[in-house]
C-alpha cells in the first residue's frame, strides 16, 4: 500500500525464527528498512485496501509473544508504530474469531474494530483517535460477524441469531442504542457475506437469501 511517498508490505519467511514483518520503501530517498519488529496478521489484515488511514496513521493487527493479535497503528509522520489498545490482555490476543471479514473500518475519523475481549466474544470497538479512547459499543450476547457500514449516525453490522448468522442489526451512536433490522416480509434475511450494501438517498440496497438455510441464495434485497 502506499501512502503519500512511503510504500508499506510485508517481507519475510513465516517461520518461528523469522516470520513476516512490516517494511516500508520510501520512494523519494529510495530507501527501503525494517519499520517495526512485529508481525502483521495476514492474510486478512494484509497491508492493503482493508486497512484503514486516519489522519496520516494506518491501522492494523499485528502479534508478538506477550500480547497475541492486537490492533497496532504506524505513524507516516515520525515513522513509528505502537500498540494502540490491549483489549484482550494476555498472549491470546483479541483478534476476532470470525477469520473470513476485514476487522477494521474507518469512518468520521473513527475506527471501528471488530474484537474478542475474551468476555463478551466478537463484539464491535471503537478506537478514537482524537482522545486516544478504545470502548465497546456493543453487547449482543451473540458473535457479531461483520461491520458493514457507518449510514449517517447509524453503524450497520451482521451478527448470529438462534444458530444462523447474518441478520441485519444497527446502533445508533446519537442515542446509544442497538437494535435489529426486521426481517423482510417474504421471510429473506440478510447476508453477512454481502458484497452489496450501497445506501441511496435513505435506502440501503443489498444481496440476502432465503432462510434460514445452509445453502442460502443471494439475492439483490
Amino acid at each position: 500500500m502506499q501512502v503519500s511517498d512511503n510504500l508499506l508490505f510485508v517481507l519475510g519467511r513465516n517461520t518461528s525464527s523469522s516470520g513476516l514483518k512490516l517494511w516500508a520503501h520510501n520512494t523519494t530517498t529510495n530507501q527501503t528498512y525494517l519499520q517495526s519488529d512485529i508481525t502483521p496478521t495476514l492474510p486478512r489484515t494484509d497491508i492493503g485496501a482493508t486497512n484503514p488511514l486516519i489522519d496520516d496513521v494506518y491501522y492494523f493487527y499485528a502479534t508478538n509473544t506477550s500480547t497475541g493479535n492486537e490492533l497496532h497503528a504506524y505513524s507516516i509522520v515520525n515513522n513509528s508504530t505502537w500498540l494502540v489498545d490491549d483489549i484482550q490482555p494476555g498472549s491470546v490476543g483479541s483478534l476476532a474469531t470470525n477469520t473470513f471479514y476485514p476487522p477494521l473500518q474507518a469512518y468520521e475519523g473513527k475506527l471501528f474494530i471488530l474484537a474478542d475481549d475474551g468476555t463478551n466474544g466478537d463484539q464491535v470497538w471503537v478506537h478514537d483517535p482524537s482522545t486516544a479512547e478504545t470502548y465497546r459499543l456493543t453487547n449482543l450476547g451473540v458473535d457479531v460477524d461483520n461491520i458493514q457500514r457507518l449510514v449517517g449516525d447509524t453503524l450497520y453490522f451482521s451478527a448470529s441469531k438462534s444458530g444462523y448468522s447474518g441478520y441485519l442489526y444497527a446502533h445508533s451512536m446519537s442515542t446509544n442504542s442497538t437494535y435489529e433490522v426486521p426481517n423482510f416480509p417474504d421471510g429473506r434475511y440478510y447476508q453477512t457475506g454481502a458484497r452489496f450494501f450501497l445506501p441511496v438517498n435513505g435506502t440501503i440496497y443489498m444481496n440476502g437469501g432465503h432462510g434460514p438455510s445452509t445453502n442460502p441464495i443471494d439475492e439483490a434485497l
